[in-house]
């Protein structure tokens, strides 16, 4: 297995982290979401 292919772009690496903020961010807020739903709910 060649390392030459799993070497990332800078851009590459940005574009990760970007969607996994992002993920964790759509997350969190849907746990939001629910919590409140939950509290009106009451």
């Amino acid at each position: 297995m060649s390392y030459k292919n799993r070497v990332l772009t800078a851009i590459q690496i940005d574009q990760k982290v970007r969607r996994i903020a992002l993920e964790i961010y759509e997350k969190n807020a849907e746990e939001s979401s629910i919590f409140l739903a939950g509290v009106w709910d009451r």
